[in-house]
């Protein structure tokens, strides 16, 4: 594909999903709802006409592959983790806060197949790639249109901790017997950014980061 014809089938692509939004401030299509069953109908579509083989798995993702040489290889798939069977029952059993229904049930209203999914009858196996644009930048200035990450970093997360202060709105409340969490929220994150330069300055690969 040229970049003209690249440039074309995304505009119309996106002219025809964001006309499916469901109303509000931005493009709002809830997951698992016939709004979004329509956007994936104009994608399934849009790659049928590229020539990609176009099947649905249990829980309604598209799997658009186009064939490569040997078709007996595991195909590289890029996908959300529900794909392979990778949702357990609790993950489907929550519920939505806008319609306070179940992700099964979305599921199953729409024609999918929460029990095979569960089942992890997903897809065949396949290598996984995930698509991020974080690094973009870096590959602008590398002058590169993509890259493949061959491995992960590790990670250490802290799900429980928590920054705990003493409410002071006034000027009441002298400076030294403050504990604004505001501020030790900055100060946490300043020592997690030094964290992360000094090692990168020595040559060390770690993303380090408070979100």
């Amino acid at each position: 594909m040229t970049g003209d014809v690249i440039a074309a089938t995304v505009e119309r692509v996106l002219s025809r999903v964001n006309a499916l939004g469901v109303g509000g401030p931005c493009l709002t299509r809830p997951s698992d709802s016939s709004a979004e069953s329509k956007a994936h109908a104009v994608i399934a579509d849009e790659c049928a006409a590229l020539g990609l083989e176009v099947t649905r798995d249990a829980a309604l993702h598209l799997d658009a592959r186009l064939p490569g040489c040997d078709r007996s290889a595991p195909p590289i798939q890029v996908g959300s983790r529900a794909a392979p069977g990778w949702l357990s029952a609790a993950e489907l059993g929550e519920r939505r806060v806008d319609t306070g229904r179940s992700l099964a049930h979305h599921m199953h209203e729409l024609g999918g197949d929460p029990d095979a999914v569960l089942a992890n009858q997903g897809l065949p196996p396949a290598r996984p790639i995930e698509r991020h644009i974080e690094q973009d930048p870096v590959l602008h200035e590398a002058n590169e249109p993509f890259a493949t990450v061959h491995s992960a970093r590790g990670r250490l997360r802290c799900r429980k901790a928590r920054i705990e202060g003493i409410g002071a709105h006034s000027g009441g409340s002298a400076r030294e017997f403050r504990a604004d969490t505001v501020f030790v929220l900055a100060d946490l994150d300043t020592a997690l950014d030094r964290d992360w330069v000094e090692p990168s300055a020595a040559g060390h690969d770690r993303a380090v980061g408070a979100c």
